[in-house]
């Protein structure tokens, strides 16, 4: 192997890595967006995001759909 073609391989073994980490860096569409309006002595807890994105799913002990629900936690799930 020629000299030229050893440092092109070395150049190409050393670039090649910093250019693939930049391949999928897309900008965020929107930064942090608030999904409850959680009031004062109530707590969400356990916030988890599917993870293609499209679905959060947190417990909360708030009566977040005003269905007069008893003071306990339940599962909420929508799309975020």
């Amino acid at each position: 192997m020629s000299s030229r073609a050893r440092r092109l391989a070395v150049a190409f073994i050393i670039i090649t890595p910093f250019g693939l980490t930049f391949i999928d860096a897309r900008p965020a569409a929107e930064g942090v967006r608030r999904v409850t309006q959680t009031p004062r002595g109530r707590v969400s807890l356990n916030p988890t995001l599917a993870g293609d994105g499209r679905r959060v799913a947190f417990e909360s002990n708030a009566d977040l759909d005003a269905g007069g629900s008893p003071d306990s936690f339940r599962v909420f799930a929508a799309p975020a």
